[in-house]
């Protein structure tokens, strides 16, 4: 049973401004605005891989082409809503319900065993991305930013802060 997940549309915002990278590394706008938004986006990303969660509003595509669980979870969480499922070729209507509770899972119930396609949104509203996570990032930028040439490893402090916070899907 294995399955398929496409990332099909991102969120337009990061969830760390510019003005708070720089405050973090007590640097000054306008140098390396650039590199500061890289290290940003790469931050969040690692924080999202690692901890497998959508921080960021984004669209997911999960497909299986043959032997879908009855009950499915989605691999990146917390879900905002399901768009549709496809199961078997024929579309369920209604969506089904996500359940409760972290990873989020969805029921197809008889419909189990065959092909699946589910298109949903995953992340955290504006401002409700838990504040651990945020400072992860921020970590992860200053590192970046003191350690130009990545001689060293990422902080511990980094995984301490968002250990807490990993599914296991």
């Amino acid at each position: 049973m294995s399955y398929f997940l496409m990332r099909s549309k991102s969120s337009t915002y990061e969830p760390v401004t510019l003005q708070q990278a720089f405050t973090q590394c007590h640097a000054n706008a306008g140098v390396e605005d650039e590199w500061f938004l890289a290290r940003i986006r790469a931050g969040r990303e690692r924080v999202e891989d690692f901890t497998q969660r959508a921080l960021l509003p984004q669209t997911w595509v999960l497909n299986y082409d043959e032997n879908a669980p009855s009950v499915v979870t989605l691999p990146r969480s917390p879900v905002m809503k399901i768009k549709n499922v496809l199961a078997n070729g024929i579309y369920i209507d209604p969506t089904p319900k996500v359940l409760e509770g972290l990873p989020s899972r969805i029921n197809i119930g008889g419909l189990g065993g065959g092909s699946l396609r589910v298109e949903y949104v995953a992340g955290y509203g504006k401002g409700k991305i838990p504040a651990p996570l945020i400072d992860a990032i921020l970590l992860y930028v200053s590192w970046g930013y003191e350690n130009r040439a990545a001689e060293t490893e990422i902080p511990k402090a980094f995984y301490d802060l968002i250990h807490p916070y990993r599914l296991w899907v």
